[in-house]
């Protein structure tokens, strides 16, 4: 099964039905949906997207979203191990520090990341869709 790792944009794009998603992403949301890929929630992802929820006035739906998501077929929960923070220096080509969390857990489950972001598309440690 492909497993894919959406960046906090591509996940309130998709689920606010916003046009900024490109075809590609939103394809392999729609493949997840019909049972063909598996999209892995970050926690750092879900915390960014509270950012966002409260930046557009929505934070009190917050707790429901998280709980759609974490019961959602579709996603997969994955954690960050120690390993995984281990590995921070490893991804310097990554400046923000969020964004390189995101990477190297990608890496390591060989997911691709569901990203507009230019700095992680330019890693060659990961691999991106947009």
């Amino acid at each position: 099964m492909n497993l894919f790792l959406p960046d906090t944009h591509a996940i309130y794009w998709y689920e606010f039905n916003n046009s900024k998603l490109s075809e590609a992403a939103e394809q392999v949301f729609k493949d997840a949906e019909a049972g063909n890929a598996i999209l892995i929630v970050h926690p750092i992802v879900l915390a960014e997207f509270y950012w966002l929820l409260t930046k557009a006035g929505l934070a009190a739906s917050y707790s429901a979203y998280l709980s759609f998501v974490l019961s959602n077929p579709i996603y997969r929960y994955e954690g960050i191990g120690s390993d995984d923070l281990a590995r921070l220096a490893d991804f310097d080509e990554i400046p923000e520090m969020h964004d390189r969390l995101i990477a190297i857990v990608a890496e390591r489950l060989g997911a691709t990341i569901i990203t507009n972001d230019r700095l992680i598309r330019a890693s060659k440690k990961v691999t991106c869709v947009w």
